[in-house]
């Protein structure tokens, strides 16, 4: 077995791990929001999980990229919400909200856990399954930043102006030299 083989395997247990983890609490933080009704946390789990896996397909239109990152905000936030309340409880949650700046620390520290969480398991699914080559098509984070910098072709309403191949030598008042 290769090294680059081992490294497909590893990525892709590791993607469904972390994909567990992310659907475990971003059910919980669902539930603690809308109490009593798991079977719409999970159904949720799934809907965003196949938003964000179409998210990193690069071919999208504006409307895909808009429902693939308000499912990326969406799962953060519940992903957040859950482990502050397997971090502290019920109780715990309302003394966090009542006395944020007490607890900044945790906080930020559950937030990059959430966001680690969530952005993590598509490329590493991608990488095991596609291979390198596919994994760098599929960064998230890279595009969001195309699309904010203007370098997502798919984003651009307007066409590229194109430039002609040959182009013929002109004098300053447009006519053509040599002819």
């Amino acid at each position: 077995m290769s090294m680059e083989t081992l490294k497909r395997i590893i990525a892709t247990i590791a993607a469904f791990a972390v994909w567990y983890l992310s659907a475990k609490f971003s059910a919980a933080g669902f539930g603690f929001i809308m109490n009593g009704y798991p079977t719409l946390g999970w159904t949720m789990v799934g809907l965003i999980t196949a938003l964000e896996l179409l998210f990193t397909g690069r071919v999208l239109n504006r409307t895909l990229f808009a429902a693939g990152l308000g499912a990326y905000f969406y799962s953060i936030y519940t992903n957040f919400v859950g482990l502050l309340d397997a971090a502290a409880g019920p109780s715990g949650v309302m003394r966090f909200s009542e006395h944020p700046f007490e607890h900044l620390g945790v906080m930020l520290l559950l937030l990059v856990v959430a966001t680690f969480f969530d952005v993590l398991p598509e490329p590493l699914f991608i990488y095991g399954v596609f291979g390198p080559e596919r994994a760098r098509e599929s960064d998230p984070l890279g595009i969001i930043i195309d699309a904010l910098t203007g370098n997502a072709p798919w984003f651009n309403s307007a066409p590229r102006p194109q430039r002609p191949k040959y182009h013929r030598a002109t004098t300053p008042k447009g006519r053509v030299r040599g002819a």
